[in-house]
Formats: C-alpha cells, structure tokens, sequence
C-alpha cells in the first residue's frame, strides 16, 4: 500500500516521498522490511522514542501522533494523525477490504481460542488459512493479525476479545465477517460490562460487521440465543447446539478422559466423529467449528478430517504425567465460573480421587465473592475431595468447599504440600485466571520433578 493511499483512508497528511509498504508492525523488535512502524504509546512505553529505531531497521514510514511529532527531528516518510491507535483499526480495515476472502469472526465468554483452532484446522485441509496468534484478540492484536494477509491466503479466522462495550462492534466493523459467532455467554469481565447481561449485548456486537450475504451462526443451547437471533436477523443464520431444534447437532454421545465421540447432525448430512479433546463442552465447540465450515460450503469430509486432527491448546485441559504416577489437568490459561463447571465434567471421567488446585478467578466485578463461593460449592458436589486455594477471593472457594480445604498463601508453600501429599491415584485439576500464574503448579508437580525441586 502506498502512503498517500494510507493517509487518504486516514483523511491525514503524509511528509516525505510516497513509498509503498508491505505490512504494519508496533515493535521494532520484530519489524520487518518495507513495514509501516505505527507509533502506539500507553503508561509505560511511547512508540515515538523508536522512530530512528525503526527507520534503521527497515521502516519504509511510520505513523505517528501530531502530539508527539512537533520536533520535526524525523526525517523520513511518515503519516501523521490524531490518534494512532485508532489510524491503526481504520488501516487494517482498509487493508482487509483489499483481500476477498471469507473470514470467520469468533467471540464469546469461553472457548474462543479452541473454535478458533478447530475452525483453522478445517480450513487448513483444503487451503492457506490466516489465523489469530495466541491470545491476539483486542483493538491492537485483531488490526496487527488482519495485516498479515496476503495474497496467498484464501480464509482468515480471527479470534475478538473484549473487556467493555463497544469494542466487538469496532472489531468487527474492521475485519467485516463472512461468518460471525459467539461461543457462549458466561460470568467474564463482569466488571467491563456490569452484568451478565450486558455481557451478551456486548458479545451481540459481533454481527454488526458481517457482510451482506453473511451468516450469524449462533449458540442456540445459550440463555441468549434469542437476543442474538435478533441481533442478526439481518444476516442468514445457522444453530448449533445439543438442545434438539438445533441445525447442527450431536447425537450417540460418549465422553471418555481424553476423547470424545459422537454422531454429527447437520444441514448437509451426517457423520461420526471422535475428537481428541474431553468433554461436552468440547463437543459443543466442535458443533459451532462445523457451522461455521458448512456457511462456507465445505464439505463435511474435509470438515471431519480437520476436527479429528485438532489436539488441545496449550494450558486448556491438557492431560499430563505427573509426580508419583498422578493424572494433572492443565486448565491455567484462564478461568471464570463456566470455564470451571465445564473442567470439573471433564475431572468427573477419571478414576480414583479428585483434587483440585484453584487460584482466584478475575473481573467478576461486585459478585466475585458470591462466584468464588459457588465454586468451592460445586467442587464439592462433582466429588472433589480435595481442594487447594491460592489468593484472597478463593477464601470463599476453601469455607464453601468445607472439610477438604485448604487455602495457602504463597505457590511455593501450596506446591511443597502439593508433592508431598500427591499420589498415584490422584487426578489434580489446575485452574486459574491468568493472572495468578497457575502453571507454576503444572511445572512442580510435573512427571519430570524431582521431589525436593523448587
């Protein structure tokens, strides 16, 4: 793209000759040849201290705030705007209109990543498929994955988080979906949204970008599903779900500790899956990466092939050898109360005893000690005979929780008790918001620990 074409888009002023760049990055680090440098800035960090940076190491312009660009110390190619956070969405939806492709938009309270991942797979067996990386899912991360597109990629499928109202409907406005869905709507960042329902509204504002002739596919087992079918009434629609009614569906359900199978109902036909993943809720994951591979017109052979070769993500439910001959559920890349309900159905199919080591969940807002509470409750009743706190909000977790409980005040002290106490009949679940740095407990007690390692 040229820069006069960039700053026309931005209705900015460009200085300096009209080079052309090959894409946009706000890191010098790993800036790349040719790349547009967008100078972001925020309370411990300003993009515009690296213009020189990134001019040397291969900028062919950057893009700066009027603010931080009253020196005239640069002296290349450069577009300058009011806000270069927003320049930066505006860019990117200009970019992704360069490109025809069909793009899948995904969001919701859990399971973003792992529809995501399946939806990718699918595509990836007939074609080159542009995906978020990790968790880029926000006003920077979604603009950064969209200018990554190219003209060898023939689907984009891209992950949208959010923490309060508003920016799902700018996300979606810049990517301009093909296929938009919500996984489901849960307690999560209560304290962006206000409410659970202020939660969906907000996940609502997905289909505000899709494209004419676009499909909402939707979650028709959520409380919200009429709120979202109306929602984008506008679009064509597909449901999926386990609650008969739904277009795309599961029947002949089993659930083992590391597979799941089941029968496959859909518009299009029939047919018999086993993922490698556990879980009900991974089934219904699987349903909602169908529907949205069936709105593209992929044929269901493909659509098998790619779901059977997924395998779990990094830290969510992954089934590991631990210290003593135990079983670890590695579920810490995040946690709210749904995500928690959904780990223990799949603790539920292992044999022997349940231990579950449990760090404070976040943005719970005003009823995070209520939620807190329920999930020492729920342990309990899903047969949990031991419970392993971490953080001030799981006091509630280890009173609810009773005889069994323990609540600690530090990782090491948690982890010493933890391997010695752990034996081989003992299945642990580890979960907790990020935040709380869960994973420690995954490396301590793993198979390869020595007892007496830090």
């Amino acid at each position: 793209m040229q820069i006069s074409k960039a700053a026309e888009t931005l209705q900015a002023k460009y200085h300096g000759a009209d080079v052309c760049f090959t894409g946009c990055s706000t890191d010098t680090r790993t800036l790349k040849d040719k790349e547009l440098f967008i100078a972001l800035h925020g309370e411990n960090f300003n993009g515009h201290d690296y213009l020189d940076k990134a001019k040397t190491s291969g900028a062919s312009a950057v893009l700066v705030e009027e603010k931080y660009n009253d020196s005239g110390s640069y002296s290349g190619p450069s577009i300058v705007v009011n806000n270069t956070r927003q320049a930066m969405g505006e860019l990117a939806k200009s970019w992704r209109a360069g490109f025809s492709i069909p793009l899948v938009a995904i969001t919701g309270s859990n399971g973003k990543t792992t529809v995501k991942e399946m939806v990718t797979g699918i595509l990836s067996c007939k074609a080159s498929v542009l995906a978020t990386r990790g968790n880029l899912n926000n006003d920077i991360g979604v603009p950064l994955t969209l200018f990554g597109l190219g003209e060898e990629h023939q689907y984009a499928v891209i992950e949208m988080g959010a923490n309060h109202p508003g920016e799902i409907d700018w996300l979606s406005n810049i990517a301009q979906p093909t296929v938009a869905t919500i996984t489901q709507c849960a307690p999560a960042h209560l304290e962006g949204f206000g409410s659970i329902e202020g939660v969906a509204h907000a996940k609502s504002e997905i289909f505000n970008g899709l494209l004419e002739d676009g499909v909402a596919v939707i979650n028709g087992d959520d409380d919200f599903a009429e709120l979202w079918l109306e929602k984008s009434n506008q679009s064509n629609q597909l449901t999926f779900g386990l609650d008969s009614g739904n277009e795309v569906t599961a029947e002949s359900i089993r659930i083992e500790e590391d597979k799941s199978s089941f029968q496959m109902i859909t518009p299009v036909g029939n047919m018999e899956l086993t993922l490698n993943l556990p879980g009900r809720h991974n089934i219904m994951n699987a349903l909602e990466a169908a529907a949205c591979a069936i709105s593209l017109g992929i044929t269901l052979s493909i659509i098998k092939q790619g779901l059977e070769s997924v395998s779990a993500v990094k830290g969510r439910l992954q089934i590991k050898s631990g210290l003593k001959q135990c079983r670890i559920i590695d579920d810490t890349y995040n946690a709210n109360p749904a995500s928690l309900d959904a780990a223990l159905k799949v603790l539920e199919k292992f044999p022997g005893r349940h231990w579950l080591v449990i760090g404070d969940m976040g943005e719970l807002g005003d009823d995070a000690e209520a939620l807190h509470a329920r999930a020492g409750e729920i342990s309990k009743a899903s047969g949990v005979e031991r419970l392993y706190a971490l953080g001030e909000l799981t006091r509630a977790s280890t009173e609810s929780f009773g005889e069994g409980a323990q609540h600690m005040e530090s990782h090491k002290q948690l982890a010493e008790l933890l391997k010695e106490e752990v034996a081989a009949d003992v299945t642990i679940l580890i979960k907790g918001s990020r935040a709380m740095g869960m994973e420690y407990f995954v490396n301590a007690l793993g198979a390869n620990t020595q007892e007496g390692d830090e």
